[in-house]
């Protein structure tokens, strides 16, 4: 697949287009370090027949911060529901860019927009809390981008879901928090990603993303997707990304725990945080274990009388070790991941 080309082009071909959950999907996730303190950055967009809008905010000094006005679950922190707003998305001859505004309260204005032309992109995001700017590039994007396109033998040249991310990515930010003047210094990281699709899935579902950048500059990467509690492999990857190279694993999976789970279900942001996400695999010679202590959580829901969605996003920090080649690797870092069950109605 061309990935300059899937990057700006917007895919409204069809009825048929997001059944997944997602007809476009950005997605960017950045640490920042601002006077020692990591700043975590979360903003993606979600346009599908079922729901449209952005799962956006910030983690920092102890705050959340939205970047989209999403409404509150006003006896539950971290726990918003997705309000469905139009989010534009514009295809130009050298990239594209996302805008979205919305008002939840009068005088309460929220804006965002994104302009991209592979392999670098802008964001510019104003709220009443704050105004941030960041800039980020791929880096070697020849070789640090993971792309995979899904059932490329369909006939007639009809693709029907193409995705590509990379995580070796550095970026810098600038703005205010609040009124405080935040800029970022230089080990500011960050993942991108890019997905469309037009796979019917079966009911309910669920993937999760778990992303790392570990301390010594590698990238870590998990997906596992699930469809009436099978896993569905086509869709599933593990990789480790270090100096240019992908080495996959073949045998992974993560792990909740029982009362990570319940707390989730309950909504008890303080039962949350501090609890854990295992993940363990292998591939010959090759493994890995990680152990993920969360730091904060952000849940966004959405729920109508055709689907159910909840976004659950976990920033969290890691110990761990891989073996690649006989070689230790230490897999202390930071991350994010999301884990979401869906529910459609009409299936």
């Amino acid at each position: 697949m061309n990935v300059q080309y899937e990057d700006k082009k917007l895919h409204n071909d069809g009825i048929f287009d997001g059944f997944m959950g997602y007809k476009e999907w950005f997605h960017y996730q950045g640490t920042f370090f601002v006077d020692g303190k990591p700043l975590n950055f979360v903003l993606g967009f979600v346009r599908s027949y079922s729901c449209w809008g952005v799962l956006g905010w910030i983690s920092f000094d102890g705050k959340q911060f939205s970047l989209a006005g999403n409404i509150k679950d006003k006896d539950s922190y971290g726990v918003y529901k997705l309000r469905k707003f139009d989010v534009g998305f514009t295809s130009r001859e050298n990239g594209y860019t996302f805008q979205y505004k919305t008002e939840p309260e009068p005088g309460s204005v929220y804006t965002g927009t994104v302009e991209g032309e592979f392999p670098e992109y802008k964001m510019n995001i104003k709220t009443p809390d704050l105004h941030i700017e960041i800039e980020m590039r791929i880096n070697s994007p020849e070789i640090s981008v993971y792309q995979e396109e899904i059932f490329e033998w369909m006939p007639f040249g009809k693709r029907i879901s193409c995705w590509f991310h990379s995580g070796d990515i550095t970026a810098s930010m600038k703005g205010t928090v609040q009124g405080r003047k935040v800029t970022s210094g230089g080990e500011n990281r960050g993942w991108y990603e890019r997905q469309w699709s037009k796979v019917p899935v079966l009911w309910p579902s669920e993937w999760l993303f778990f992303m790392i950048h570990l301390d010594n500059g590698a990238v870590f990467d998990l997906y596992v997707v699930r469809s009436l509690g099978i896993r569905v492999q086509s869709l599933d990857e593990c990789w480790l990304y270090e100096n240019g190279t992908f080495h996959e694993f073949t045998d992974y999976d993560a792990h909740f725990s029982p009362n990570l789970k319940k707390a989730i279900k309950e909504k008890e942001y303080s039962e949350i945080v501090g609890n854990r996400i295992t993940c363990s695999g292998s591939k010959s010679e090759n493994s890995f274990n990680v152990d993920a202590v969360i730091t904060d959580f952000r849940q966004y829901r959405f729920c109508s009388f055709y689907a159910a969605i909840k976004w659950n996003n976990f920033v969290f920090e890691t110990e761990g070790e891989a073996t690649i080649g006989g070689k230790t690797i230490d897999m202390k870092g930071r991350g994010i991941a999301e884990w979401a069950p869906i529910k459609y109605w009409w299936l």
